[in-house]
């Protein structure tokens, strides 16, 4: 679908849209054009469309004999986002703080929650958290987000453990700090249905990270080149 033939087929679609997704649909076709001079974007999937309103173009293009893929952000492709390493460099920050400073060790609590948040930086942080770089294939056929859970490959409790586990062979922040960056940087998120997060979740204390997927019979994809990723052996 061409740029000149996007405005005809928003119009002729818009006319079939109940009163909201229509309004939703124009304020959003502000963004189609990026910059005076530029391009028209040649597909919706270009646009920060609503959910709703995507939901509406799917079932109705057909009718009107568009050719309107509207992806969903997380059906999208994966983009390799440069700010991984600053994300990998404050999330380890974050987290040797968190094991290390005196004034947690009464609250020992509020040492577990700060490295749970270290662990969510680091897994959504880069990408964001819908659009990582391993999806399974039932979230990329999801067509709502109601549906999506996002998984920690290696379960928080267990990578917890082992950052505590850490810090208590070594104390000097100078020391721990690599370790405790190795830790993060193996640390991925996946995006999955909420159905096979609860299938996963069944082998949280038996199976190691991507094996709990091989287990579970959940097939995942990586994004960076489409293939199917072996999660028996991952």
């Amino acid at each position: 679908m061409t740029g000149d033939h996007l405005d005809p087929t928003l119009d002729a679609i818009a006319e079939r849209l109940d009163p909201t997704a229509a309004a939703d649909l124009a304020a959003w076709r502000a963004t189609i054009t990026v910059a005076e001079g530029a391009d028209p974007v040649t597909s919706l999937q270009d646009v920060r469309v609503p959910e709703t309103t995507r939901r509406a173009i799917r079932a109705l293009a057909r009718d009107v004999g568009a050719d309107v893929d509207p992806l969903l952000p997380w059906q999208q492709p994966w983009s390799d986002d440069d700010r991984y390493a600053d994300v990998l460099a404050a999330s380890t920050a974050f987290a040797v703080f968190a094991l290390t400073a005196p004034e947690l060790d009464p609250v020992p609590e509020y040492r577990s929650e700060l490295l749970g948040y270290a662990l969510w930086f680091i897994t959504v942080g880069p990408s964001g958290k819908y659009t990582t770089r391993y999806r399974s294939t039932g979230a990329l056929a999801a067509d709502s987000l109601r549906d999506l859970r996002h998984e920690h490959v290696f379960p928080r409790r267990a990578v917890k453990a082992q950052l505590l586990a850490d810090a208590a062979a070594d104390e000097d922040p100078s020391t721990l700090r690599p370790v405790v960056q190795a830790t993060l940087a193996a640390s991925v998120g996946c995006v999955v249905t909420r159905v096979e997060h609860q299938r996963v979740s069944r082998y949280d204390r038996t199976h190691p990270g991507w094996t709990r997927y091989a287990a579970a019979g959940v097939t995942v994809i990586d994004m960076a080149d489409g293939a199917v990723l072996d999660t028996a052996h991952a």
